[in-house]
């Protein structure tokens, strides 16, 4: 009976040190930022490789970002596809892989999910942007935070000049 205790008690321990390892690895992973690179990598593998948890999707965001610091493109691609397939359809995750298109030189890719990234967005987030636009002159409609056609057309004049040729 004490060595089954004993047993049972080891097998307690060693499972929350697995779990604080994994909760360690989440948070490096999901809050490490892209620009930690290869140590952001590193832990969202652990978190991808842990399979079908909570966090998959948003790990696989993560790692895709950390990836572009990389150049590795066509992985971070891959990762963001991945993720929206999992049902992650955020601004974050839209805006990540139209970098990663503009990186490539994929220009019309990189401006659809940054209109994706657009829609995704709440309307103060679409205010700020507004604003972004009309500072350098490319936005002349309101300061209202809507998704209309004056600031799509901005948004894409913007996007294209951040893309190489």
């Amino acid at each position: 009976m004490r060595l089954s205790a004993v047993y049972l008690v080891g097998a307690a321990l060693f499972i929350t040190t697995a779990q604080a390892q994994t909760d360690e690895q989440v948070e490096a992973c999901l809050y490490g930022g892209a620009e930690a690179g290869p140590a952001t990598v590193e832990a969202c593998d652990v978190v991808i490789n842990a399979g079908d948890g909570p966090h998959l999707a948003e790990a696989l965001n993560s790692r895709g970002a950390a990836l572009i610091t990389d150049q590795r493109l066509d992985e971070a691609i891959a990762d963001f596809d991945q993720a929206e397939e999992l049902g992650l359809a955020t601004s974050q995750l839209y805006g990540n892989r139209a970098r990663a298109y503009c990186g490539q030189g994929n220009v019309q890719a990189a401006i659809d999910d940054w209109l994706a990234a657009n829609a995704a967005s709440s309307a103060e987030q679409r205010r700020v942007t507004q604003q972004f636009l009309t500072d350098r002159g490319l936005y002349e409609g309101p300061i209202d935070g809507e998704n209309n056609e004056a600031f799509q057309a901005a948004f894409v004049t913007f996007a294209e000049g951040q893309c190489p040729s």
